[in-house]
């Protein structure tokens, strides 16, 4: 779950600022409320993840404690990481979705994530999901291969560690192709508004799940062409989209993105 060339998938991890919980967490949950933050905007895929967690998690916490879902958009996920490392209450009541940039972002700008990742208490992942990029289906561009001759303008919700903006720029400086970005959209949903609107050719980094329910109208009516997928293997719901690490020519590029992917997988 960080920074790196194969980011595939969208791991919902759980944390907590490292507490000091009574030995009894079934007499410190009893008739207490949780309250689950998500780093997302309405409907998009941490909030969806979230919200499915909610209905199972308080039957696997001793004491059965309720959990309220509070959304903390912002700064690609770092508002809510901000959050719970500085403002949170620090007594086992507050958890949040962690998104990918969260432990990376402390060494790759300190100034945006002023937190030691090492004061977490990483709890788990929801799942796995990939990556894809797209653009609407009037943009000048309809393939990976068209955006090496032509400029296409993308999205993105924010800079550091956002994978809409940090995959584009990666592809621009590893393979050649000319995305021009336009970021701090406050989340994913109002980056599709802006697509719609015709403010962007597409974006570059969106969790497919969240997208096949957000964006079901365009793909039923192929208002969009999906035109890469982030990962290793292919996704079984997109057999022909090619895979982003597809235009590594060699085996040695390809070893290096490797590398780099379980160096600092989710």
């Amino acid at each position: 779950m960080a920074r790196n060339l194969g980011r595939c998938a969208l791991g919902v991890v759980l944390l907590a600022v490292s507490t000091g919980v009574p030995a009894s967490a079934e007499d410190f949950y009893k008739g207490k409320q949780i309250t689950l933050i998500v780093a997302s905007g309405v409907g998009a895929a941490y909030d969806a993840y979230a919200r499915l967690l909610v209905q199972y998690m308080p039957a696997h916490i001793p004491g059965n404690p309720t959990i309220t879902v509070q959304l903390m958009s912002g700064a690609a996920g770092l508002t809510a990481a901000r959050h719970m490392f500085s403002i949170a209450p620090r007594d086992g009541t507050v958890f949040s979705s962690g998104v990918s940039n969260l432990p990376t972002a402390p060494l790759l700008a300190p100034d945006a994530a002023p937190y030691d990742t090492n004061k977490f208490a990483w709890i788990g992942s929801i799942s796995k999901d990939p990556y894809i990029g797209y653009v609407w289906h009037t943009s000048a561009i309809q393939t990976l291969e068209d955006a090496k001759t032509k400029v296409a303008t993308m999205g993105a919700t924010g800079t550091v560690g956002s994978a809409s903006f940090e995959m584009a720029i990666i592809s621009n400086d590893f393979f050649g192709t000319k995305f021009k970005m336009i970021t701090g959209y406050k989340d994913t949903n109002e980056t599709k508004f802006a697509i719609e609107r015709g403010e962007l050719d597409g974006t570059f980094a969106n969790a497919w799940s969240s997208f096949k329910i957000a964006g079901a109208e365009w793909l039923k009516n192929n208002k969009v062409r999906i035109i890469t997928q982030h990962g290793f293997t292919r996704h079984p719901d997109l057999p022909n989209v090619p895979l982003f690490m597809d235009q590594a020519k060699n085996t040695a590029d390809r070893q290096d993105r490797k590398s780099t992917r379980l160096n600092s997988s989710h």
